[in-house]
C-alpha cells in the first residue's frame, strides 16, 4: 500500500498524490475538475429541479433570479402533480446580492474571481461590492490578491476564507 506523506497542511497528501486543489475543498488532477461544481463557483446559470434543489438563472427578458424548490420529496411531488413543478419560491436577485454570492463562491476557487466577468453578471465593480478599505489590509496581509483580471484568495486565505469575507463583505 502506498503511504503518503503526513503534515500539518490540509489535504497536502492529495496534491502529492496528483490531486491539486482547484477550490477550496475540492482536488482533482489538472483538467479533470468537476464542471458541474465549477458551474456554481463561477456563478454560472444552473437549474435546480428536484426535492430541496436551488437555482440560479438570469436572462434578458426576466432578470437575475433564484429559485428554490419544496424541501420535501412528498411536498415537491404534490406540487408537480398539482401545478406541473416543484417550485416553492422565486424571487429576483438584486444587483449587491448577486454580487455577495459571487465573490462568496469565487474566492473559493484557486482561479478567483474574474473581474470582467464579475461586472457582467452584477453590472458592478467589484470594488463597488466590497469594502475597499478591508481590501488592502487583507493584500497587506497575504490574503488576498488582486489586479484588474482577478480577485483571488491566496492559500493563506482559503485557509480562513469565512474570517476573509465577513471582512471583505460586512
Amino acid at each position: 500500500m502506498k503511504r503518503f506523506p503526513t503534515s500539518t497542511k490540509k489535504h497536502c497528501w492529495k496534491a502529492g498524490a496528483g490531486y491539486p486543489a482547484y477550490e477550496i475543498s475540492n482536488h482533482a488532477r489538472p483538467g479533470k475538475a468537476c464542471r458541474h461544481n465549477l458551474s456554481y463557483w463561477r456563478y454560472d446559470d444552473y437549474a435546480g429541479i428536484g426535492p430541496g434543489a436551488h437555482g440560479r438563472l438570469q436572462t434578458a427578458k426576466a432578470g437575475a433570479r433564484a429559485t428554490r424548490r419544496h424541501a420535501k420529496p412528498e411536498t415537491w411531488l404534490n406540487a408537480v402533480e398539482r401545478a406541473g413543478h416543484g417550485t416553492a419560491e422565486t424571487r429576483p436577485l438584486a444587483a449587491a446580492e448577486r454580487a455577495e454570492e459571487m465573490v462568496m463562491m469565487g474566492l473559493r476557487l484557486n482561479e478567483g474571481l474574474n473581474m470582467t466577468r464579475f461586472t457582467a453578471r452584477t453590472g458592478l465593480l467589484v470594488t463597488e461590492a466590497i469594502r475597499r478599505d478591508r481590501l488592502q489590509r487583507l493584500r497587506d496581509g497575504g490574503f488576498l490578491t488582486y489586479s484588474d483580471e482577478t480577485l483571488r484568495a491566496t492559500d493563506k486565505g482559503r485557509a480562513v476564507l469565512n474570517s476573509v469575507l465577513a471582512e471583505l463583505l460586512a
